[in-house]
């Protein structure tokens, strides 16, 4: 059965089509119109057709897909998660591929997408494990967020001139990409060393994950969202003087990273993520202080970024998880930082229920009092474990 209405295709309904034939005058597959028909294998779509919306085939069973040269827009995961899809060929027209459009089509080999795209969406590509390789042709603009993550097996991707925007995570764990081709004529980015730039050289985008090792040159100013993400093989990194700022996942998946030598003055915004085996080397006024795996189970405790005076420019929680540390560990200067903000460092691992700061700053005997041991122990109401110690500590008081 099918559903036509104001010549959108609003449903159909036939669990043993193979192939289907869109009739002409239709201009649009409406959202979920052909979800989940698991046995149709081929559409074939009229040239009247201008859209194809959100999940109209999705999770179905097509095997190949010819998109006609009047559809402009394929909507959100219009196609996600045809794990038959195989083979789709895009005419000049489309003008947008919207998020999780072709996600987790892991049978596809290869995309050529047409001169007339502008905008390529979040995860528009992502899961596409068996993509080898993709065109992204002269006039597309936009790579959204996780286009093409994780597609590992992509070892050729060509960028176009006009390309002017890539948001974070668009090639993360491509682990194979070791072609990336950047247009010469494109103003916004270049690409040196496997590295993609912004055209100033002040912005690291992305680094291939076919890196073992990666100096970053002198003149980088900021290492971007998840520009390492995914680095699997990279085992050696040097960062600039010049550095200033650490985005938010960028070293997420870097599994070999041993260590990490952080310029001093250098701002991490949010969790660089960091794995639990990397030693963190600050260089910095005081000298170089050196924190190796961490102990706890917060990936928070290696959120770093120090100044000349030990303050710290992120989220108060992971701040003063690291500075505890670094207290518990006698590292100059740290002592002094807690004395001066013990109040709230220690009001914070009462309300986060951190039963093993709490304790070690207890063992300490150095800062919780009777002054202010009654008040943590009413902080301490939700939390037993600490309660109970509070309580038997100022016992001893």
């Amino acid at each position: 059965m099918v559903e036509i209405e104001n010549g959108i295709l609003i449903n159909f309904e036939d669990e043993e089509c193979e192939f289907f034939e869109v009739p002409e005058g239709v201009t649009e597959i409406d959202e979920d119109a052909f979800c989940g028909a698991h046995n149709l294998k081929r559409v074939k779509f009229p040239n009247t057709l201008k859209k194809i919306g959100d999940s109209a085939f999705m999770w179905s069973g097509l095997t190949e897909m010819h998109i006609p040269a009047n559809v402009e827009e394929i909507c959100d995961s219009a196609f996600q998660g045809c794990k038959c899809l195989e083979k789709v060929t895009i005419e000049n027209g489309l003008v947008t591929i919207d998020q999780n459009a072709f996600f987790e089509c892991i049978k596809l080999k290869e995309i050529l997408l047409p001169a007339s795209l502008k905008t390529i969406g979040n995860a528009a590509f992502r899961n596409c494990e068996s993509l080898e390789s993709a065109v992204i042709s002269e006039g597309t603009e936009t790579l959204g967020n996780g286009a093409f993550l994780n597609c590992h097996n992509l070892k050729k991707l060509s960028l176009p001139s006009t390309l002017s925007e890539i948001e974070p995570a668009a090639l993360a764990g491509c682990s194979s990409l070791d072609d990336l081709i950047l247009s010469n004529e494109n103003p916004y980015f270049t690409i040196s060393d496997g590295m993609l730039f912004d055209k100033d050289l002040t912005k690291l985008v992305y680094c291939s994950a076919c890196k073992d090792s990666a100096i970053i040159p002198e003149g980088v100013e900021e290492i971007c969202d998840y520009a390492f993400a995914g680095c699997t093989k990279l085992k050696n990194i040097t960062l600039p003087k010049s550095l200033k700022k650490i985005s938010s996942y960028s070293f997420r998946n870097t599994n070999l990273l041993t260590d990490v030598y952080l310029p001093d003055g250098v701002e991490v915004d949010g969790d660089p993520e960091f794995v639990d085996d990397t030693c963190i080397h600050l260089n910095g006024s005081r000298g170089e202080m050196t924190f190796y795996p961490r102990e706890t189970p917060y990936n928070e405790c290696f959120m770093l970024v120090f100044d000349r005076d030990f303050s710290i420019m992120f989220d108060h929680k992971p701040k003063y998880a690291l500075i505890f540390r670094m207290y518990f560990a006698g590292i100059e200067g740290a002592a002094e930082y807690v004395k001066k903000n013990f109040a709230k460092m220690i009001g914070m691992a009462v309300e986060n229920s951190d039963v093993d700061t709490v304790r070690k700053v207890l063992e300490l005997r150095e800062m919780v009092t009777k002054r202010n041991v009654k008040r943590l122990i009413e902080k301490a109401e939700y939390c037993e474990p600490i309660h109970y110690l509070l309580t038997e500590y100022a016992k001893t008081l």
